[in-house]
């Protein structure tokens, strides 16, 4: 994981592994996931988050208030990457929980 501090912003990037076959797949669902809490405004994650925006643009980006969190299938290899950008480090820790926590959700209903 790699992390760096610009004078107003915090951004962390990260590779997860996953199976070739269906990283594109689990990113379209987390899509759909994200999607509809911001269609709803339902809070999110452990700091109840609010997802104002989902851009699909290489991949799915929830954008919240102060900062934003992207996932997005590889295309060289079997893996996600994993990035966040936040106000704070501690918004950046928050950012990354709920989305994190979408994609370990969409997981648990694949392999289930």
């Amino acid at each position: 994981m790699t992390a760096t501090v610009d004078a107003d912003k915090v951004v962390r990037a990260r590779r997860v592994p996953v199976s070739r076959g269906y990283r594109f797949e689990l990113v379209k669902l987390v899509q759909e996931r994200l999607a509809g809490y911001a269609r709803t405004r339902q809070p999110i994650g452990p700091g109840k988050d609010i997802v104002r925006e989902v851009v699909t643009i290489d991949g799915v980006r929830a954008i919240f208030q102060d900062g934003w969190g992207l996932i997005r299938a590889s295309n060289t290899q079997p893996a996600l990457v994993l990035r966040f950008e936040a106000a704070s480090a501690e918004r950046l820790t928050a950012i990354r929980a709920a989305v994190e926590g979408e994609l370990a959700a969409v997981k648990r209903t694949m392999h289930s």
